[in-house]
């Protein structure tokens, strides 16, 4: 690609600034959450949960920046959920918290910023997308 074809191309898409984001994906059967646009090295914590760590935080910065709940369409029948709609992913959280606290308390007991930063940032998902 030369500089005028990726110059057009950047003119009709320009880069956006990074959101928070989450996302289910299917075939992996997990919800995403990212915090931060970063590279992340992933820390699986327990059958349930996997922490996203930054690889290069900066000084000032969390160094945990997401996390991946797994095993999505079994949770979801055990909470009556659809797989289908959009859900926010508090809700979501506080469902896993509430059926499995054991779980979530051994899990995540280091990564209280990571829980609150992920209870303060609004996502939505679709399970469609």
């Amino acid at each position: 690609m030369n500089s005028g074809t990726l110059a057009g191309f950047l003119s009709k898409f320009p880069l956006q600034v990074f959101r928070p984001v989450a996302y289910y994906d299917k075939h992996m059967d997990c919800i995403r959450v990212v915090l931060r646009d970063c590279s992340v090295l992933e820390h699986r914590v327990s059958d349930f949960i996997t922490v996203m760590e930054d690889n290069f935080p900066q000084r000032d910065q969390s160094r945990h920046v997401g996390l991946v709940l797994k095993g999505i369409s079994c949770l979801f029948k055990e909470w009556g959920l659809p797989l289908e709609g959009v859900y926010k992913f508090t809700d979501i959280l506080d469902a896993f918290v509430k059926s499995h606290p054991e779980a979530f308390a051994s899990a995540l007991s280091g990564y209280a910023p990571l829980i609150e930063s992920l209870r303060n940032t609004e996502i939505e998902f679709d399970m469609a997308a």
